[in-house]
Protein backbone atom coordinates (compact mmCIF):
# COMPACT_ATOMS: atom_id res chain seq x y z
CA UNK A 1 0.00 0.00 0.00
CA UNK A 2 1.29 3.44 -0.93
CA UNK A 3 1.25 5.98 1.91
CA UNK A 4 1.67 9.69 1.19
CA UNK A 5 2.06 12.37 3.86
CA UNK A 6 3.19 15.99 4.04
CA UNK A 7 5.56 18.07 6.12
CA UNK A 8 4.92 21.81 6.18
CA UNK A 9 7.28 24.57 7.23
CA UNK A 10 10.48 23.02 5.93
CA UNK A 11 13.56 25.10 5.08
CA UNK A 12 16.89 24.70 3.33
CA UNK A 13 20.01 26.19 4.88
CA UNK A 14 22.70 26.40 2.20
CA UNK A 15 26.42 27.05 2.65
CA UNK A 16 28.54 27.62 -0.43
CA UNK A 17 32.29 27.09 -0.73
CA UNK A 18 32.83 25.09 2.45
CA UNK A 19 36.17 23.40 3.05
CA UNK A 20 36.33 20.15 1.09
CA UNK A 21 38.22 18.16 3.72
CA UNK A 22 37.43 14.97 5.62
CA UNK A 23 35.58 15.76 8.82
CA UNK A 24 34.04 19.08 7.73
CA UNK A 25 30.48 17.75 7.74
CA UNK A 26 31.11 16.04 11.09
CA UNK A 27 32.11 19.39 12.62
CA UNK A 28 28.86 21.02 11.50
CA UNK A 29 26.75 18.02 12.49
CA UNK A 30 28.36 17.94 15.93
CA UNK A 31 27.37 21.58 16.43
CA UNK A 32 23.85 20.86 15.15
CA UNK A 33 23.54 17.83 17.44
CA UNK A 34 24.55 19.91 20.45
CA UNK A 35 21.90 22.50 19.50
CA UNK A 36 19.21 19.81 19.21
CA UNK A 37 18.59 20.39 15.49
CA UNK A 38 16.86 17.62 13.53
CA UNK A 39 18.38 17.47 10.04
CA UNK A 40 15.86 15.91 7.65
CA UNK A 41 18.30 15.78 4.73
CA UNK A 42 21.88 16.74 3.99
CA UNK A 43 23.33 17.12 0.53
CA UNK A 44 26.89 18.08 -0.40
CA UNK A 45 28.01 18.68 -3.96
CA UNK A 46 31.79 18.49 -4.14
CA UNK A 47 34.27 19.24 -6.89
CA UNK A 48 37.11 16.72 -6.34
CA UNK A 49 39.56 19.12 -7.99
CA UNK A 50 38.64 21.98 -5.68
CA UNK A 51 39.29 22.39 -1.97
CA UNK A 52 35.84 23.89 -1.43
CA UNK A 53 32.48 22.14 -1.70
CA UNK A 54 30.25 23.89 -4.18
CA UNK A 55 27.05 23.49 -2.14
CA UNK A 56 26.23 22.06 1.29
CA UNK A 57 22.46 21.96 1.90
CA UNK A 58 20.62 21.04 5.09
CA UNK A 59 16.84 20.52 5.18
CA UNK A 60 15.44 21.43 8.59
CA UNK A 61 12.10 22.39 10.05
CA UNK A 62 11.28 26.08 10.42
CA UNK A 63 11.65 26.00 14.25
CA UNK A 64 15.29 24.83 13.81
CA UNK A 65 16.43 27.43 11.24
CA UNK A 66 17.91 29.94 13.67
CA UNK A 67 19.71 27.23 15.65
CA UNK A 68 21.03 25.80 12.37
CA UNK A 69 22.43 29.15 11.21
CA UNK A 70 23.98 29.79 14.63
CA UNK A 71 25.55 26.32 14.67
CA UNK A 72 27.09 26.88 11.25
CA UNK A 73 28.37 30.29 12.35
CA UNK A 74 30.00 28.71 15.44
CA UNK A 75 31.79 26.18 13.23
CA UNK A 76 32.84 28.87 10.73
CA UNK A 77 36.55 28.90 11.57
CA UNK A 78 36.85 25.17 11.06
CA UNK A 79 34.61 24.67 8.02
CA UNK A 80 34.92 27.85 5.97
CA UNK A 81 32.20 28.82 3.55
CA UNK A 82 30.42 31.99 2.52
CA UNK A 83 28.51 33.80 5.24
CA UNK A 84 25.76 34.17 6.10
CA UNK A 85 24.26 30.87 4.94
CA UNK A 86 21.41 31.16 2.44
CA UNK A 87 18.05 30.27 4.03
CA UNK A 88 15.15 29.16 1.83
CA UNK A 89 11.92 29.15 3.83
CA UNK A 90 8.31 28.14 3.17
CA UNK A 91 9.03 24.75 1.65
CA UNK A 92 6.69 21.82 1.95
CA UNK A 93 7.82 18.24 2.02
CA UNK A 94 5.91 15.24 0.73
CA UNK A 95 6.91 11.72 1.77
CA UNK A 96 5.84 8.69 -0.25
CA UNK A 97 6.25 5.23 1.30
CA UNK A 98 5.28 1.83 -0.06
CA UNK A 99 6.33 2.25 -3.69
CA UNK A 100 8.98 0.18 -5.41
CA UNK A 101 12.15 2.22 -5.68
CA UNK A 102 14.23 -0.36 -7.55
CA UNK A 103 14.22 1.85 -10.63
CA UNK A 104 14.43 5.41 -9.29
CA UNK A 105 14.51 6.89 -12.79
CA UNK A 106 11.00 5.63 -13.46
CA UNK A 107 9.76 6.94 -10.10
CA UNK A 108 11.42 10.33 -10.64
CA UNK A 109 9.90 10.50 -14.11
CA UNK A 110 6.41 9.85 -12.72
CA UNK A 111 6.85 12.44 -9.95
CA UNK A 112 8.20 15.17 -12.25
CA UNK A 113 5.48 14.45 -14.82
CA UNK A 114 2.80 14.80 -12.11
CA UNK A 115 4.42 18.01 -10.83
CA UNK A 116 4.75 19.41 -14.35
CA UNK A 117 1.10 18.69 -15.11
CA UNK A 118 0.14 20.52 -11.90
CA UNK A 119 2.49 23.46 -12.61
CA UNK A 120 4.59 22.77 -9.50
CA UNK A 121 8.36 23.35 -9.39
CA UNK A 122 10.36 20.82 -7.38
CA UNK A 123 13.11 22.11 -5.11
CA UNK A 124 14.60 18.69 -4.29
CA UNK A 125 13.78 15.00 -4.61
CA UNK A 126 15.63 12.19 -2.91
CA UNK A 127 15.04 8.57 -2.04
CA UNK A 128 15.84 6.40 0.94
CA UNK A 129 15.50 2.61 0.99
CA UNK A 130 11.89 3.04 2.20
CA UNK A 131 10.70 6.41 0.91
CA UNK A 132 10.60 9.07 -1.77
CA UNK A 133 10.92 12.61 -0.42
CA UNK A 134 9.90 15.69 -2.41
CA UNK A 135 10.37 19.34 -1.43
CA UNK A 136 8.46 22.08 -3.19
CA UNK A 137 8.78 25.84 -2.82
CA UNK A 138 5.14 26.58 -3.49
CA UNK A 139 3.79 25.41 -0.13
CA UNK A 140 0.32 26.49 -1.24
CA UNK A 141 0.33 23.61 -3.79
CA UNK A 142 1.13 20.81 -1.34
CA UNK A 143 -2.44 19.50 -1.17
CA UNK A 144 -2.68 19.46 -4.98
CA UNK A 145 0.60 17.55 -5.10
CA UNK A 146 -0.64 15.05 -2.51
CA UNK A 147 -3.78 14.39 -4.54
CA UNK A 148 -1.85 14.22 -7.83
CA UNK A 149 0.62 11.72 -6.37
CA UNK A 150 -2.21 9.63 -4.93
CA UNK A 151 -3.82 9.42 -8.36
CA UNK A 152 -0.59 9.08 -10.32
CA UNK A 153 1.13 6.58 -8.04
CA UNK A 154 -2.08 4.63 -7.40
CA UNK A 155 -2.21 4.79 -3.62
CA UNK A 156 -4.13 2.06 -1.94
Amino acid sequence: MVEISKKNDMCFVVVRKMNNKPGTAAIILSSLKEAGVNVENLQAIVDPKNEQADVFTLAVGLPDVEKTVQSIERANGEVGGERPPLVVKNLAGVVVRGITLENSTNVFHQVFKICGNLGINVAMVYTTPISLNIYIKEKVFVNQLLEGLRRGLKEG
